[in-house]
């Protein structure tokens, strides 16, 4: 007997048979054939829904996602020490300024030493009219001025009156007491009664005339009354100063030399007070703060027009810091508290100035554009030196489309690290 050799035990498989429906015939079946349709179905499918998810990532990178961009421009150091002209309406090349007004009052007890007969005359400030003619008009010193009801004050000194116009001057009451001390009210001039001029030329007050007072006062010592008023005044200017910085409008610059303080208390000769109480007095310390401000882009568009020639290649500035410049008038003496006076100061200090660019324009064109070529579009800018941005989130291949999402900073001076 043959012994069968190996392969022969191996059973082969059989081939797969399909009925042929119309000739009832078996056909042999490739079973490859199937699979082979569904990975490529399987590939179609991957591949389409690649190109989906990286559409849609493209389109989030550009839609959600936000950019912080630090741009450093051509900029300048100048050294500032210049007069700078303040008026009321900002004519002659000057810089318009605006008054603060603030008012607080501090009190103290001072002991008494005794009693004594005062007698004090109120005093003011009246403005006296010119509408009769275009001369001027002088009136001398103790020229009588008469309230409808009959009180007289006298003016302190001789003063011209310009046609047409107007001058303030401080009067006198013409008789000590607490009846001369009187609200804003109108006065005529008697020594014109007679004249043409009378109805013409008049004068008003537009705040108190006061200090009138006749009677027994408590007294104390000067050094005394001295001291406890320094030491009011003292806290008094601390607190206006404050108030005053704290209260500062916006856009509005204020240094502490323009601000004009003065203080008014209730003693009188400096011995004796209104308002004592038993043994002791309450002197009481009242202060006005009157402060000097100017628009922070009025003082910029100044600098900027006296550095002109420093200031070649740029059209449009940014000023670093023009608050931090030392602030000083130079006619404080001079100044009236009313605004109308002509104010010189000085202004001493260092500023960077900083070559500006349209930032609207630049954050348009940043819009949708890809990470890779950015840098291009600051070229199209001349006042950018060099810009770096940072995407939210770090993966972000494009600028946001919306521009809103797109935040321009300016660096402030030479030297920031872009990298």
């Amino acid at each position: 007997m043959k012994r069968k050799v190996v392969e022969d035990l191996i059973f082969k498989k059989a081939p797969v048979y399909q009925m042929d429906e119309v000739n009832d015939n078996r056909v042999v079946s490739n079973g490859n054939r199937g699979s082979g349709r569904k990975f490529y179905v399987y590939a179609l499918i991957v591949i389409a829904g690649s190109v989906l998810v990286l559409g849609l990532f493209v389109l989030l990178s550009s839609t959600f996602s936000r950019v912080s961009v630090m741009v450093l421009t051509t900029n300048r150091e100048i050294i500032l020490d210049d007069l700078v002209p303040l008026n009321k309406d900002g004519a002659g090349g000057g810089i318009k300024y605006e008054m603060m007004s603030l008012k607080e009052m501090e009190s103290g007890y001072v002991p008494t030493s005794g009693n004594k007969l005062v007698s004090k005359y109120a005093t003011g400030i009246v403005t006296i009219y010119n509408s009769f003619s275009p001369a001027s008009q002088i009136l001398v010193a103790g020229t009588r001025l008469e309230t409808t009801d009959g009180k007289i004050y006298k003016i302190d000194k001789t003063v011209s009156i310009p046609g047409m116009s107007s001058v303030a001057v401080s009067v006198k009451a013409g008789e000590a007491g607490v009846k001369y001390n009187i609200p804003p009210t109108n006065f005529t001039i008697p020594g014109l009664k007679d004249s043409p001029k009378f109805s013409k030329i008049y004068a008003k007050s537009v705040k108190d005339i006061s200090g009138g007072w006749s009677g027994e006062l408590k007294v104390a010592s000067s050094a005394d009354i001295t001291k406890t008023r320094l030491n009011l005044q003292d806290s008094l200017k601390k607190k206006l100063i404050k108030k005053a910085l704290a209260e500062t409008p916006k856009g509005f610059l204020l240094w502490e030399d323009g601000m004009l303080i003065s203080f008014s208390d209730n003693t009188i000769d400096n011995s004796s007070l209104i308002g004592a109480d038993g043994d002791k007095m309450n002197l009481q310390v009242n202060g006005v703060l009157r402060a000097i401000m100017i628009l922070e882009d009025d003082l910029k568009n100044f600098i900027v027009a006296k550095k002109k020639a420093e200031l070649v290649g740029g059209t449009k500035f940014v000023i670093d810091n023009p608050g931090k410049l030392s602030f000083k008038i130079l006619n404080k003496d001079k100044i009236n508290t009313d605004g109308t006076s002509s104010v010189l100061a000085r202004i001493t200090g260092k500023q960077y100035i900083m070559w500006d660019f349209d930032e609207s324009s630049l954050k348009n064109k940043l819009s949708g554009v890809k990470r890779s070529k950015y840098q291009d579009v600051f070229k199209e800018f001349p006042a950018i030196e060099e810009a770096a941005a940072v995407f939210y989130p770090s993966w972000a291949f494009y600028f946001p489309i919306d521009t809103n999402r797109i935040e321009i900073a300016l660096a402030p001076k030479e030297g920031v690290d872009l990298k």
